[in-house]
């Protein structure tokens, strides 16, 4: 009975079908550490046979299945409901970062205006260094980030480190602090999103510089949230086969509505950050919980192997008297293989 690892969703547990017991805690702990193999682990077929799995009573294995199926279905029917949390908390965020840029989250006091980011900012790009010169990578300590660091809002750590002569010889620019780093290429999500410098760095490639100066129309903070706003635009923007990817121009053509008043553009960064913060601590209550539900359906297995989960009968009918009943099978080899193929 296979269940998938993921928490979301996760489907109830096949009704009539016996207990999983080379799922069981036990049989990890056992066979697992039999395992064989150079490039990676395996578990041959002779530790399998070998293994040794608990085996109640008939009567109460059926009560075992019937108590797991029960609990399960409870820890289903909640996992579903975290589910459905989070996509609602994600539909939100999306819903507050689009309101903020069309003027309707917080009272507007004056004129909006449409510019695009190469009118309200200069665009740039890096590079990686050859990876066999030495004299690029070994013992660098200008810092280097690649497109992975978009998965968080702000950048504090490098990816790597560079040499000053990498600096010097490669199409590579440190930025500051301040700057917006926005994911031009990269697989699943990644492409379109955008991230915060908060130290000097280098970048790869993959990532478009985003450096606004003192006297743009557009605060920073807000450009990073009309970035953020226009994720699922930008990445309609992308060109290409079979992955596609964003260019510099492109990035220069993405279009953005804000006010003309930085003032007002702060307040907006103000009301999206605390909204966003408050979404952010309920995704994580959701995360905890689900994986929560996830520890405790691997206790529910446990508690079953180890005759903890009903209660016992003395009365069942002996697992000894079952085994008594089935047809003794010899292990397999390869005599008997070929002993069966002549018949």
């Amino acid at each position: 009975m296979h269940r998938p690892r993921s928490s979301c969703p996760a489907p109830a547990w096949p009704r009539g079908q016996s207990l999983p017991s080379l799922r069981s805690p036990s049989y990890s702990a056992g066979a697992g550490r039999k395992s064989t193999g150079s490039t990676f682990d395996a578990i041959s077929g002779s530790a399998l046979r070998a293994h040794r799995v608990p085996l109640a009573p008939a009567a109460e294995q059926r009560r075992i299945v019937a108590e797991i199926e029960r609990q399960f279905t409870r820890l289903d029917v909640a996992v579903a409901a975290l589910c459905r949390a989070k996509a609602n908390l994600k539909r939100y965020r999306a819903s507050v970062l689009s309101t903020a840029c069309t003027g309707a989250l917080v009272p507007s006091s004056g004129e909006w205006l449409s510019s695009t980011v190469g009118e309200v900012a200069s665009v740039g790009t890096g590079a990686t260094p050859k990876r066999g010169s030495e004299r690029y990578w070994n013992n660098g300590h200008v810092p280097w980030v690649t497109s992975a660091v978009v998965n968080e809002p702000f950048v504090d750590e490098p990816t790597e480190f560079v040499t000053e002569l990498a600096v010097r010889e490669t199409n590579l620019t440190v930025y500051g602090p301040g700057t917006l780093l926005l994911a031009m290429y990269g697989e699943g999500k990644t492409r379109g999103m955008v991230s915060e410098l908060r130290i000097l760095a280098t970048t790869n490639q993959a990532l478009a510089a985003v450096m606004v100066g003192k006297d743009s129309p557009v605060h920073s903070s807000y450009l990073k949230i009309a970035l953020m706003a226009r994720y699922a635009e930008t990445r309609r923007l992308s060109w290409g086969g079979v992955q596609p990817n964003l260019n510099l121009g492109l990035v220069r053509s993405i279009s953005i509505h804000h006010p003309k008043d930085l003032a007002e553009q702060l307040r907006i960064v103000g009301e999206v950050e605390s909204r966003l913060s408050v979404l952010t601590r309920l995704a994580q209550v959701v995360d905890a919980n689900l994986k929560r539900a996830e520890r405790l359906r691997q206790s529910i297995l446990k508690r079953a192997f180890e005759g903890r989960l009903v209660p016992q009968d003395p009365a069942d009918e002996p697992a000894s008297v079952l085994l008594g009943r089935l047809p003794q099978n010899k292990p397999e080899t390869a005599g008997n293989r070929r002993r069966a193929r002549g018949q």
